[in-house]
């Protein structure tokens, strides 16, 4: 929807025919989830003197975007007079967008500025053109228009959060840019005008202010407003005020709720639980104790040990105890694949993991960072275990942790991982004690130390 109407299947797009059925198709989408009437597609179809077979039509144009729309999983039910569009609202970039702007709004509320203003980054990166582009309704069309503003309000959001952090000479170019495609925004100019101040181009801070008054006075035949008059008058004052402020410390995260089902798709990603696994007893209890009593940080466990000494089954086993009481949100679970080696990056497994999450493929970012904090602050509020499983470094890890005090990790290596900050280290080996499988030389785990060094 924020762009050209597109539909992806499993086996590559779907095409929509132009015409009535895209109508149809984005006036549900428009209310995914919601019943949407039969006269509201009329007019949306027809706006003035539709046909006397108007209704017929718009049921034959459900039939047929039924057909369409099967191998996507999503349906649309029948509630006579409505429709109604029944599909996972991640799947829907519009439906992401919203979940993004509200998230970041929570993090920026909780003094988490870097990871509020990337995740508004990647929102506003989710439109490949204008919302819509290429539906033929006027009724449709001023929807479309309020989605865009909402990108351009955004796009000012998080200029602001970066400007809070330090950020005006990065910013120059970029919003150089946006006030010569909307010259008559006066956020988007004041934006320009301080970040151009902070980085000691006061001169070009007053002239981009001359050139937004004659054009408002030109156009509109109005001066500009408060905010650009006062930001221009502390410029030539050199008003202490505008210097860049000491980034916000972050606040103490909240408490975790309950669970949270309703943020964004729950992953079950756990492998099988192995049947005949008996004892370490010590071993599960110092990983319990470990991710549920962190004090107010992440847990983060760290199984370490040779091949074969029953690491991986251990974390699957504790993880399988822990999830269903403490981590309702979900469990993540990669093969880091060290031991084949051919170690997958951290930027690929984060993609994983968002897609896992709900985030649509074409919405997760490229950069690496980027998508880092899109997954802090897709867990920010929710309790989801993550196992990675044969890790093979701290660089590949790192990234992996995610922010939020309701979240736990086991992590499984052969390596002596000793750079994660507050982790638990246990070492596993063999022993031929009854703390392990039945029967022969059994795998046994023992805590080494309570922190890794």
């Amino acid at each position: 929807m924020l762009g050209p109407l597109q539909v992806e299947g499993p086996s590559g797009p779907i095409r929509i025919p132009p015409g009535r059925q895209r109508i149809v198709l984005a006036a549900l989408l428009l209310e995914v989830n919601r019943q949407v009437s039969t006269d509201y597609l009329v007019d949306a179809i027809w706006e003035h003197d539709p046909p006397e077979t108007a209704r017929t039509q718009v049921q034959i144009c459900v039939s047929r975007l039924r057909r369409l729309l099967a191998p996507t999983g999503a349906a649309i039910e029948t509630r006579t007079p409505n429709y109604l569009l029944r599909v996972n609202p991640l799947t829907v970039d519009a439906q992401v967008y919203s979940q993004r702007v509200d998230e970041a709004r929570d993090l920026s509320n909780h003094g988490r500025i870097s990871e509020a203003a990337a995740l508004l980054r990647s929102a506003a990166g989710l439109w490949n053109g204008p919302a819509l582009d290429g539906v033929p309704s006027r009724i449709l069309r001023a929807k479309a228009a309020r989605l865009d503003e909402d990108r351009l309000t955004t796009i000012e959001t998080y200029l602001d959060l970066e400007l809070q952090l330090g950020r005006h000479s990065q910013l120059i170019g970029e919003i150089t840019e946006l006030v010569e495609q909307h010259p008559l925004r006066e956020r988007l100019r004041s934006q320009l005008m301080l970040a151009l101040y902070r980085s000691g181009r006061q001169a070009e801070a007053l002239e981009v202010y001359r050139t937004g008054r004659e054009l408002l006075i030109k156009e509109l035949g109005l001066e500009p407003g408060d905010e650009l008059r006062s930001l221009e008058a502390a410029i030539l004052a050199g008003d202490p005020a505008l210097r860049p402020a000491d980034p916000p410390a972050p606040a103490a995260p909240p408490e975790p709720p309950p669970s949270s089902p309703t943020r964004g798709v729950t992953p079950y990603q756990l492998p099988t639980d192995t049947a005949d696994f008996v004892g370490r007893t010590e071993a599960l209890e110092t990983i319990r104790t470990t991710l549920l009593n962190s004090d107010g940080a992440v847990g983060v466990a760290v199984l370490l040990g040779r091949p074969g000494v029953g690491k991986s089954a251990t974390a699957v086993h504790a993880a399988h105890q822990l999830a269903a009481d403490h981590y309702p949100d979900g469990q993540l679970y990669c093969d880091l694949r060290a031991s084949r080696g051919a170690p997958l990056p951290p930027s690929d497994i984060l993609g994983r993991f968002l897609r896992a999450l709900g985030v649509p493929g074409q919405a997760i970012p490229d950069d690496p960072d980027e998508r880092a904090a899109m997954y802090r602050g897709l867990l920010a509020t929710r309790r989801v275990l993550v196992v990675l499983d044969d890790a093979v470094s701290e660089s590949q890890v790192l990234p992996l942790i995610p922010g939020g005090r309701g979240c736990g990790v086991i992590i499984t290596s052969r390596s002596r991982l000793t750079g994660i900050p507050g982790a638990t280290c246990l070492r596993a080996r063999l022993t031929s004690s009854s703390t392990g499988f039945r029967g022969g030389r059994s795998p046994a785990v023992q805590p080494v130390q309570r922190r890794c060094r």
